[in-house]
């Protein structure tokens, strides 16, 4: 679906937030599986090609400066729900134009009363369904009727 996306109306887009417990925000490299799944997806990611090869753990100044534009932020942070949950994490995300815009989302569209989340059980078993949901995403009108298994926007908490 996407492979006819001309180069220059491919999207960048922000993936994954600053993780306090690895003190860095790691962009997956462009030969991990994350990195070939947004190839495949059609987008480009913000500093990708500071990370070739591996995953790479850059600072939060680094990806704020360059990330602020993206039009699309996927969080990928375990526990956040809600916009809230996430600028509890970091005021700062505020200030990013996906926030503002209501352009946010994560991995939480199958989790179980209990935390669990289906994300990674059948989401990483599947790619395929995870490919489905971002395509969704990135470029809906490839998928107009299409209903996201995983990835679903942050919306503000009630």
């Amino acid at each position: 679906l996407t492979a006819e996306i001309p180069e220059d109306e491919r999207l960048t887009v922000l993936w994954n937030a600053y993780s306090s417990w690895g003190e860095a925000w790691f962009i997956p490299g462009q030969n991990t599986w994350v990195g070939e799944l947004l190839e495949a997806a059609g987008v480009d990611y913000i500093l990708m090609e500071d990370a070739p090869e591996f995953s790479t753990p850059m600072d939060f100044e680094t990806v704020y400066n360059a990330g602020l534009d993206a039009p699309i932020w996927v969080s990928n942070e375990y526990g956040v729900m809600t916009i809230d949950d996430l600028l509890a994490m970091d005021e700062r995300y505020a200030d990013f134009a996906a926030v503002e815009s209501g352009m946010v989302y994560g991995d939480n569209g199958r989790v179980n009363e209990n935390g669990g989340n289906d994300f990674y059980e059948n989401g990483v078993m599947n790619p395929n369904l995870i490919l489905r949901d971002l395509v969704s995403i990135f470029y809906p009108d490839l998928l107009p009727d299409y209903e996201s298994e995983f990835y679903v926007p942050l919306v503000p908490a009630e």
